[in-house]
């Protein structure tokens, strides 16, 4: 066969795939999407219809180990050192983890590898005729782009037959999607006031929400410093029957007097010390997802999970996560972020301002619209000497750049922000890859280029620079 003519095959073939691949994520993406849309204004969240999706798929969450992760801030870092400890032990380890930053199959991923193209086509076709059946279903119809997302996790580690897998929920706890599975150990990491037109405008409002995830008889582990969480928690998991390890009193992270090194304790039938600390991860926050991680690993040790206290400190310390606190180029530094609530964006700030004293900073930042815009600004504006706000465009839920900057205007009129000045006026510049050209063009070698406010944000400008490179 001439090869030209089997060039043409090969590249017909190529183009078949791709047109189908492409035809499944239309499917997916057609699917009502809370991410994209506010559920406070349709809200329909209830597990029986996911219970249903997967009873048709043949419950594949029944045939898995499963650890479940819930919490405002610090899942997905929790998640990754949990999983990375595990592998160091010899562990395959599926992760769900949501939203992805540039491709879905990101959220899909077994010991850091994403699910490819071809396996998410394959588990989308055989998930499609399932939805259609339950849409001919008024009782079932609507099934969301969400819990078909849950359902592709748990029939992919299902198919490669992985040793654990970790569910990180998506929404609160109690209604969500992942929480029809059965877990071996639970945990929620710190609670904050977020998505509260949802959850409730409470701490304790939300702790309830997240403690849903709680089982009777599986050990949950609480990573909450707040002490109203904590203690809400706490009374669930024993109103359940639900052995509970609670940070500050089971576990916690422990600073030397007059330096900056940090131990990390769990005190359980065995006790796990790790001294003088060091992560790849960024962020004074992180230590204290480390020492959920450690402890959700620790008691899977206790549990007979053949976990060592080597694995745990090798794991935890070497993980690393996409758009946490990460670093993507160097002079200037470009650093992004997710922050996308006030706990987060706080967490940020300490950071930049204790790692970059001296530098002159650039903030390029964008806000979905359920966030509190206000706080958000009011907090980055005077550790910034340029700000320059943005619309991402991949999801209909970021606020108008022109907003917000009409909102700083207005609060500055009056007075909001007398106490807290700005270093310049921000200004705001549409698209992202434009407001990052102009703030690149801006800054000198040396100085600070931060990116945060959405993964939203975050995952445009990647895609933007992984298409330049």
């Amino acid at each position: 066969m001439p090869s030209e003519i089997a060039g043409g095959q090969n590249q017909d073939s190529t183009n078949i795939v791709a047109d189908s691949i492409s035809n499944s994520l239309t499917f997916l993406y057609d699917r009502i999407n809370y991410e994209s849309t506010s559920p406070a204004a349709n809200r329909e969240f209830k597990l029986g219809r996911m219970r249903k999706l997967a009873r048709l798929l043949g419950d594949p969450q029944n045939s898995q180990k499963i650890i479940h992760i819930a919490g405002t801030k610090g899942k997905g870092s929790t998640s990754q050192m949990v999983a990375s400890a595990l592998e160091q032990a010899g562990h395959t380890v599926g992760i769900f983890s949501s939203p992805h930053l540039i491709k879905v199959n990101e959220r899909f991923s077994i010991n850091g590898n994403s699910c490819t193209d071809t396996e998410l086509y394959d588990l989308i076709n055989r998930i499609q005729p399932v939805v259609a059946q339950m849409d001919d279903d008024p009782d079932f119809a609507g099934v969301t782009f969400f819990e078909i997302t849950t359902a592709i996790a748990l029939l992919h580690f299902q198919d490669r037959n992985v040793d654990v897998s970790i569910l990180e929920v998506g929404l609160g706890g109690r209604l969500d999607s992942t929480n029809i599975c059965n877990p071996v150990i639970t945990a929620i990491t710190n609670i904050g006031l977020d998505h509260t037109q949802l959850l409730g405008d409470s701490i304790e409002a939300i702790a309830v929400e997240k403690a849903g995830i709680i089982k009777s008889g599986i050990p949950t582990v609480c990573g909450s410093s707040n002490p109203v969480a904590s203690s809400t928690i706490g009374q669930i998991a024993n109103d359940r029957g639900a052995p509970v390890v609670q940070r500050g009193i089971d576990f916690d992270v422990i600073v030397e007097n007059g330096s900056n090194k940090k131990s990390i304790s769990v005190n359980l039938v065995d006790k796990f010390q790790w001294d003088d600390v060091q992560l790849r991860l960024a962020g004074e926050h992180q230590f204290e997802n480390a020492a959920s991680a450690a402890a959700i690993c620790w008691k899977l040790h206790e549990l007979g999970w053949p976990v060592t206290a080597q694995h745990i400190k090798d794991g935890i310390s070497q993980a690393t996560v996409r758009g946490r606190m990460e670093v993507i180029s160097k002079a200037p530094t470009i650093l992004m972020d997710v922050a996308h609530n006030r706990d987060s964006i706080e967490a940020l700030l300490k950071h930049v301002t204790s790692a970059y004293s001296g530098t002159r900073k650039h903030l390029l930042i964008s806000i979905s619209q359920d966030k509190q815009h206000n706080r958000i600004v009011e907090s980055v504006l005077p550790i910034f000497d340029t700000v320059v706000f943005t619309t991402y465009r991949s999801n209909a839920r970021g606020v108008n750049s022109l907003n917000l900057l009409k909102d700083v205007e207005s609060e500055q009129q009056h007075h909001a922000f007398a106490t807290m000045p700005t270093r310049s006026q921000p200004v705001c510049i549409d698209p992202p890859a434009t407001a990052l050209r102009y703030l690149t063009d801006l800054a000198n070698s040396e100085d600070l280029i931060c990116i945060t406010g959405s993964f939203f944000l975050v995952g445009e400008i990647m895609d933007v620079m992984q298409s330049v490179d």
